[in-house]
Protein backbone atom coordinates (compact mmCIF):
# COMPACT_ATOMS: atom_id res chain seq x y z
CA UNK A 1 0.00 0.00 0.00
CA UNK A 2 1.33 3.64 -1.12
CA UNK A 3 1.38 6.49 1.47
CA UNK A 4 -1.49 8.75 1.88
CA UNK A 5 -0.27 12.07 -0.51
CA UNK A 6 -0.92 15.05 2.10
CA UNK A 7 0.84 18.07 0.57
CA UNK A 8 -0.51 21.41 -0.73
CA UNK A 9 -1.38 20.26 -4.66
CA UNK A 10 -3.52 17.27 -3.39
CA UNK A 11 -5.26 18.79 0.02
CA UNK A 12 -7.99 21.07 -0.68
CA UNK A 13 -7.21 24.28 1.49
CA UNK A 14 -9.96 25.17 3.92
CA UNK A 15 -13.81 24.24 2.89
CA UNK A 16 -12.76 21.20 1.80
CA UNK A 17 -14.38 17.98 2.37
CA UNK A 18 -12.83 14.21 3.13
CA UNK A 19 -14.45 13.77 -0.10
CA UNK A 20 -12.79 16.75 -2.15
CA UNK A 21 -9.55 15.51 -0.34
CA UNK A 22 -10.09 11.22 -1.55
CA UNK A 23 -11.08 13.15 -4.96
CA UNK A 24 -8.02 15.22 -5.40
CA UNK A 25 -5.67 12.16 -4.38
CA UNK A 26 -7.12 10.27 -6.67
CA UNK A 27 -6.76 12.65 -9.38
CA UNK A 28 -3.26 13.11 -8.24
CA UNK A 29 -2.59 9.44 -8.54
CA UNK A 30 -4.31 8.99 -11.60
CA UNK A 31 -2.10 11.98 -13.32
CA UNK A 32 1.14 9.84 -12.08
CA UNK A 33 0.52 6.74 -13.43
CA UNK A 34 -0.09 8.17 -17.29
CA UNK A 35 3.54 9.06 -16.90
CA UNK A 36 5.24 6.45 -19.22
CA UNK A 37 6.80 4.14 -16.98
CA UNK A 38 5.01 4.98 -13.80
CA UNK A 39 3.33 2.24 -12.29
CA UNK A 40 3.66 3.26 -8.24
CA UNK A 41 0.24 4.01 -7.29
CA UNK A 42 -1.14 0.81 -9.75
CA UNK A 43 -2.66 -1.17 -6.51
CA UNK A 44 -3.54 1.88 -4.73
CA UNK A 45 -6.03 2.62 -7.77
CA UNK A 46 -6.73 -0.88 -8.27
CA UNK A 47 -8.38 -0.89 -4.43
CA UNK A 48 -10.04 2.41 -5.41
CA UNK A 49 -11.65 1.06 -8.64
CA UNK A 50 -12.93 -1.84 -6.87
CA UNK A 51 -15.28 0.66 -4.66
CA UNK A 52 -17.97 1.07 -7.34
CA UNK A 53 -20.07 -1.57 -5.93
CA UNK A 54 -20.98 -2.32 -2.31
CA UNK A 55 -19.00 -5.77 -2.74
CA UNK A 56 -15.97 -3.83 -3.48
CA UNK A 57 -16.16 -1.36 -0.94
CA UNK A 58 -14.53 -2.67 1.36
CA UNK A 59 -11.70 -3.29 -0.57
CA UNK A 60 -11.59 0.50 -1.46
CA UNK A 61 -11.35 1.21 2.33
CA UNK A 62 -7.87 -0.13 2.38
CA UNK A 63 -7.05 2.79 0.03
CA UNK A 64 -9.70 5.26 1.63
CA UNK A 65 -9.80 4.62 4.77
CA UNK A 66 -7.68 7.63 5.56
CA UNK A 67 -9.62 9.75 3.90
CA UNK A 68 -13.35 9.19 4.75
CA UNK A 69 -12.87 7.23 8.01
CA UNK A 70 -14.45 9.88 9.65
CA UNK A 71 -16.65 10.91 7.37
CA UNK A 72 -21.23 9.15 8.03
CA UNK A 73 -21.58 5.79 6.09
CA UNK A 74 -23.77 7.23 3.39
CA UNK A 75 -21.39 10.05 2.54
CA UNK A 76 -18.36 8.12 2.44
CA UNK A 77 -19.78 5.48 0.25
CA UNK A 78 -20.67 7.97 -2.35
CA UNK A 79 -17.11 9.48 -1.59
CA UNK A 80 -15.93 6.10 -2.43
CA UNK A 81 -18.05 5.74 -5.52
CA UNK A 82 -17.35 8.90 -7.22
CA UNK A 83 -13.37 7.92 -6.68
CA UNK A 84 -14.04 4.79 -8.44
CA UNK A 85 -15.33 5.87 -11.21
CA UNK A 86 -12.58 8.49 -11.29
CA UNK A 87 -10.06 5.26 -10.71
CA UNK A 88 -11.82 3.27 -13.38
CA UNK A 89 -11.96 6.38 -15.91
CA UNK A 90 -8.73 7.41 -15.91
CA UNK A 91 -8.38 8.76 -19.94
CA UNK A 92 -11.09 11.11 -18.98
CA UNK A 93 -9.21 14.67 -18.30
CA UNK A 94 -9.82 16.69 -14.74
CA UNK A 95 -11.21 20.14 -15.08
CA UNK A 96 -11.92 21.95 -12.04
CA UNK A 97 -12.91 25.04 -13.70
CA UNK A 98 -14.86 27.28 -11.90
CA UNK A 99 -18.94 26.58 -13.23
CA UNK A 100 -17.81 23.29 -14.90
CA UNK A 101 -20.17 20.93 -13.83
CA UNK A 102 -20.91 16.78 -14.42
CA UNK A 103 -24.32 17.68 -15.45
CA UNK A 104 -22.87 20.27 -18.28
CA UNK A 105 -19.81 17.51 -19.81
CA UNK A 106 -22.93 15.29 -20.12
CA UNK A 107 -24.79 17.73 -21.78
CA UNK A 108 -21.65 17.86 -24.51
CA UNK A 109 -21.59 14.45 -24.77
CA UNK A 110 -25.10 14.28 -25.78
CA UNK A 111 -24.65 16.95 -28.26
CA UNK A 112 -21.77 14.92 -29.33
CA UNK A 113 -23.66 11.94 -29.58
CA UNK A 114 -27.17 12.98 -29.98
CA UNK A 115 -30.47 10.86 -29.68
CA UNK A 116 -32.24 10.62 -26.36
CA UNK A 117 -30.56 8.16 -24.21
CA UNK A 118 -28.02 10.26 -22.38
CA UNK A 119 -30.94 12.38 -22.12
CA UNK A 120 -33.47 9.52 -20.67
CA UNK A 121 -30.28 8.38 -18.01
CA UNK A 122 -29.90 11.82 -16.52
CA UNK A 123 -33.48 12.48 -16.28
CA UNK A 124 -33.74 8.99 -14.38
CA UNK A 125 -30.37 9.81 -11.69
CA UNK A 126 -32.41 11.30 -8.95
CA UNK A 127 -35.21 8.83 -8.99
CA UNK A 128 -31.97 6.25 -8.35
CA UNK A 129 -30.30 4.94 -5.44
CA UNK A 130 -26.78 5.75 -5.19
CA UNK A 131 -25.32 2.46 -6.09
CA UNK A 132 -27.33 2.42 -9.55
CA UNK A 133 -26.35 5.99 -9.97
CA UNK A 134 -23.15 5.59 -9.83
CA UNK A 135 -23.37 2.57 -12.38
CA UNK A 136 -24.77 4.92 -14.63
CA UNK A 137 -22.66 7.81 -14.34
CA UNK A 138 -19.57 5.56 -14.57
CA UNK A 139 -20.89 4.84 -18.28
CA UNK A 140 -21.43 8.19 -19.34
CA UNK A 141 -18.53 9.42 -18.25
CA UNK A 142 -16.22 6.73 -19.52
CA UNK A 143 -17.80 7.74 -22.77
CA UNK A 144 -16.37 11.43 -22.53
CA UNK A 145 -13.16 10.42 -23.14
CA UNK A 146 -14.11 9.24 -26.89
CA UNK A 147 -15.18 12.62 -27.37
CA UNK A 148 -12.25 14.50 -25.25
CA UNK A 149 -14.62 15.81 -23.17
CA UNK A 150 -13.30 16.53 -19.77
CA UNK A 151 -15.05 16.10 -16.10
CA UNK A 152 -15.51 17.86 -12.92
CA UNK A 153 -15.22 14.99 -10.59
CA UNK A 154 -14.39 17.16 -7.69
CA UNK A 155 -18.18 18.22 -8.54
CA UNK A 156 -19.28 14.47 -8.47
CA UNK A 157 -17.38 13.81 -5.44
CA UNK A 158 -19.48 16.35 -3.57
CA UNK A 159 -22.72 15.10 -5.89
CA UNK A 160 -22.28 11.59 -5.18
CA UNK A 161 -21.13 11.92 -1.15
CA UNK A 162 -24.30 13.78 -0.43
CA UNK A 163 -26.33 11.88 -2.66
CA UNK A 164 -28.10 10.27 0.21
CA UNK A 165 -31.77 8.69 0.77
CA UNK A 166 -33.71 11.05 -1.53
CA UNK A 167 -36.20 11.46 1.56
CA UNK A 168 -33.67 14.47 2.65
CA UNK A 169 -33.61 18.31 1.37
CA UNK A 170 -30.42 19.11 0.60
CA UNK A 171 -30.11 15.15 -0.23
CA UNK A 172 -32.64 15.63 -3.05
CA UNK A 173 -30.55 19.00 -4.15
CA UNK A 174 -27.56 17.32 -4.97
CA UNK A 175 -29.46 14.44 -6.72
CA UNK A 176 -31.26 16.71 -9.22
CA UNK A 177 -27.79 19.34 -9.63
CA UNK A 178 -26.91 17.56 -12.69
CA UNK A 179 -29.87 17.34 -14.05
CA UNK A 180 -30.63 21.18 -13.57
CA UNK A 181 -26.68 21.78 -15.01
CA UNK A 182 -27.57 19.51 -17.85
CA UNK A 183 -30.92 21.18 -18.88
CA UNK A 184 -29.85 24.61 -18.60
CA UNK A 185 -26.67 23.93 -20.16
CA UNK A 186 -27.84 24.33 -23.52
CA UNK A 187 -28.47 28.44 -22.64
CA UNK A 188 -25.40 28.94 -21.07
CA UNK A 189 -22.76 26.93 -23.51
Amino acid sequence: MTDPIEHEATTPTSGGSRAETLMAVTNARVAENAIPGSNRHSGWLAGIRRGITPSGEVHALVSAGPYVASMPERWRQGAIRAAAIRAINKDVRHDATPGKTVGRSLYRLHLQEGGDSIESQIAALPLMNLDAAALILDGLIGRCAKHGIAVNFTDLARTLSKWGGGFENHSRQYRSQIVIDFYTNSRID
